[in-house]
C-alpha cells in the first residue's frame, strides 16, 4: 500500500481526519525512535505560527478501519516554553490522542509489534492510559 505502513496486524496511514480526537494516554519514548517507527512528524509547529504554540510536532494517522490517532508533545518544547523548552530531539514524553481508549491500546500494540519486527530497541517503553 502506498502512503501507509503495513504490518501483520495493522495498517496505518497518514490522516488529516483527526477532528474530535483528544488525550487518551501517554507514551515515554525517544523522539528518534518515533521517527524510526513513523517517519518524520507530519506537522511541525513553530512559535508565532497560527497554532496555540503548545505543540512542537505531531504525527496524525488512522488505522485501516479509519480510527484516527495522534502522537504529539504538549507544553514541553520550545514552541510553548521558548528557550527553556526542550529541543524536539530531546523530548521523550508524548501524548496520544484518539477518539477512545481503543485507539491508544491499538497504537501501543502497533509500537510493540513494529519494534520487535524491525529490531528497534525501545528503552524503556513506558505507557500510561489517561484517567478521566
Amino acid at each position: 500500500m502506498t502512503n501507509g505502513i503495513i504490518t501483520d496486524k495493522e495498517t496505518i496511514q497518514k490522516s488529516d481526519n483527526i477532528c474530535g480526537t483528544y488525550l487518551q494516554g501517554y507514551l515515554k519514548i525517544k523522539y528518534s525512535t518515533l521517527v524510526k517507527l513513523f517517519g518524520n512528524p507530519h506537522y511541525k509547529y513553530e512559535k508565532g505560527s497560527d497554532s496555540c504554540n503548545k505543540t512542537d510536532v505531531e504525527w496524525c494517522f488512522s488505522f485501516h478501519d479509519g480510527a484516527p490517532f495522534t502522537i504529539y508533545n504538549w507544553k514541553n518544547g520550545k514552541a510553548y516554553l521558548g528557550r527553556d523548552g526542550l529541543k524536539v530531539e530531546n523530548i521523550q514524553d508524548w501524548n496520544i490522542g484518539g477518539k477512545n481508549k481503543n485507539s491508544y491500546h491499538r497504537l501501543i500494540d502497533y509500537i510493540e509489534q513494529e519494534s520487535r519486527k524491525n529490531s528497534i530497541l525501545i528503552t524503556p517503553p513506558s505507557y500510561e492510559v489517561h484517567q478521566y
